[in-house]
């Protein structure tokens, strides 16, 4: 199934791009994605074979119609009638996935001991952006057990800066000394 989502948030993409309204449809499909998610109930009536799909449709009309790009709505109905609404959270990152790549866009994850001020997360927005030459979609996250410092997650790596991580690295150099 991931491989259903890959392909129609890939086909939404391809055509949201050729008409210019990738970056228009992205923020809505973010939104009704999260509302499924959120709303599982929801999401059990738009998948059930017991409600006709006429009827299913209609509910989406009825909570969409007016608030997202008609695009984004028919690519909603199509996986309504195909059963696969579930899907909608995967073609979204298939959808991220693709417009990321073409706007020259990197996510990176930062993880602090204490939550980051405004000032600090754009500061360390920057020096990505500067490192990578890349726009920095940057979100954040406390973890007490890093007791301090910053880890950044970014493309597949990990740059572990915080003091747990010195500690290990130091008890690790002492472990290893002869004495």
């Amino acid at each position: 199934m991931k491989d259903a989502a890959k392909i129609y948030g890939e086909a939404l993409y391809e055509l949201a791009r050729s008409e210019e309204l990738d970056g228009q449809l992205l923020p809505q499909l973010r939104g009704a994605a999260e509302l499924l998610t959120g709303a599982p109930e929801y999401q059990y009536i738009l998948s059930s074979p017991a409600i006709s799909k006429a009827e299913r449709t209609g509910l989406l009309d009825q909570a969409f119609s007016g608030q997202v790009h008609p695009y984004v709505l028919n690519f909603m109905k199509i996986l309504c009638e195909a059963g696969a609404i579930r899907l909608l959270p995967g073609c979204l990152r298939s959808y991220e996935r693709r417009y990321d790549q073409d706007h020259n866009i990197l996510k990176a994850r930062a993880v602090t001991a204490v939550e980051m001020t405004q000032e600090q997360q754009e500061a360390l927005r920057q020096k990505l952006s500067a490192v990578t030459g890349k726009t920095i979609r940057l979100t954040c996250r406390t973890d007490p057990d890093c007791l301090g410092g910053v880890r950044v997650e970014m493309d597949g790596q990990r740059l572990d800066g915080t003091v747990r991580r010195h500690l290990e690295d130091m008890n690790d150099l002492l472990s290893k000394a002869v004495f």
